[in-house]
């Protein structure tokens, strides 16, 4: 039997048996403590009467404790009758069973609270979410369902790989999903549909899924590497029997292949001197460290370092120039010296903050009771 009471927060006894020993985040229990302030205490704390009348919490101690710091007077409870045995039982299963909300539950909570006339700033203090949070969330009205599945699951995309992949049309993302899972599904099974399970992840990668999606035909013709080297990196021409006549149609839909058959060819005909460099994902070379990239527009030195490497977005290859960081270099960069760069990054237009003045504010409260 439970009885629903109206108490004040402060006067209730915490069970000295609590199940849960660990030090609560105080970052999480204050943005508890700001949610209940804006939308209220939704699920009651779970309380038992003492021989004293006192009321002690069975369930619902960060709930309590959020109360109190949310400065709230009163709050309903749930007066349990039962034993310590059956209070210890509740302790328990709702510390065990209870599980936070998958990223495809709170978009949908999010879609929903906008369906009903909800601010995103009332949003942000609803979830206690960030704009960039709630941008993140929204790039899964753009994603596949069984990609939705992968991340709900834990075995999703990066935030840049999804990025990527809700660039791209829907059509074209159950395509290749059909196209990779087509041996997976069920006989009768549409591979479009088709959800990846943990073993399936290991031998998965969303780095060659986004690639895959930039590009499924690539052509010999466009590439400068030999047969040699293409066979060392393991490409595998088709023909293109609808390619037009008098030109190279052979192709290939390995991405990967393509990749490395393009670094080692960088490695085989760079200049004396020049040092291959990787690339990150936008396809820009990654300079060792205690060198920079040279500009363009910068003046060649005799101490320039030539550099080559291998878009990773567009697999062409490119080359550039390095310099040596010195420490005449670092202290001038320290002592604002001018020059062309610095200069450059000075006229750069003021970019538009991911928070506004009143997000900046809510975070900057959170922090200092923090």
């Amino acid at each position: 039997m439970t009885e629903l009471r109206r108490v004040d927060p402060r006067t209730l006894v915490p069970n000295p048996n609590n199940p849960r020993k660990t030090q609560p985040d105080a970052r999480a229990e204050h943005q508890l403590a700001l949610n209940i302030k804006t939308v209220g205490l939704i699920h009651a704390p779970c309380v038992r009467e003492l021989e004293d009348g006192r009321l002690m919490i069975v369930a619902g101690h960060r709930r309590v404790r959020a109360c109190i710091a949310a400065k709230l007077d009163e709050i309903d409870v749930h007066v349990r009758s039962g034993d310590e045995k059956s209070d210890t039982m509740a302790a328990v299963a709702e510390n065990v069973v209870r599980a936070d909300m998958t990223e495809s539950e709170q978009w949908r909570g999010v879609l929903d609270m906008r369906e009903k006339g909800a601010t995103d700033t009332e949003i942000y203090r609803a979830f206690m979410v960030t704009p960039a949070y709630l941008r993140g969330l929204m790039l899964l009205s753009q994603i596949h369902p069984p990609i939705i599945a992968a991340i709900d699951g834990g075995i999703g995309p990066s935030y840049t790989e999804r990025n990527a992949i809700a660039r791209t049309p829907l059509e074209r993302q159950r395509d290749v999903w059909a196209e990779i899972w087509a041996e997976s599904a069920d006989e009768g099974v549409d591979p479009t549909d088709y959800e990846m399970s943990r073993e399936e992840f290991a031998h998965f990668d969303w780095e060659d899924f986004v690639r895959y999606l930039d590009q499924v035909e690539l052509y010999a013709r466009d590439f400068e590497f030999d047969d040699e080297t293409a066979q060392e990196a393991g490409v595998v021409w088709e023909e293109d029997l609808f390619g037009q006549g008098g030109q190279d149609n052979r192709y290939c839909t390995q991405f990967a292949a393509i990749f490395k058959a393009q670094q080692i060819w960088a490695e085989k005909k760079k200049p004396e001197g020049c040092v291959f460099i990787p690339a990150n994902e936008y396809g820009e070379g990654i300079v060792p460290e205690g060198h920079r990239s040279v500009g363009s527009w910068e003046m060649e030195q005799a101490d320039d370092i030539s550099t080559i490497w291998v878009s990773s977005r567009t697999l062409a290859i490119k080359t550039g120039r390095m310099r040596k960081i010195t420490q005449r270099t670092a202290q001038s960069c320290e002592e604002g010296s001018l020059s062309f760069s610095s200069a450059q990054s000075a006229e750069k237009p003021k970019e538009r903050a991911d928070i506004s003045g009143t997000g900046q504010k809510i975070i900057g409260e959170v922090r200092t009771q923090a």
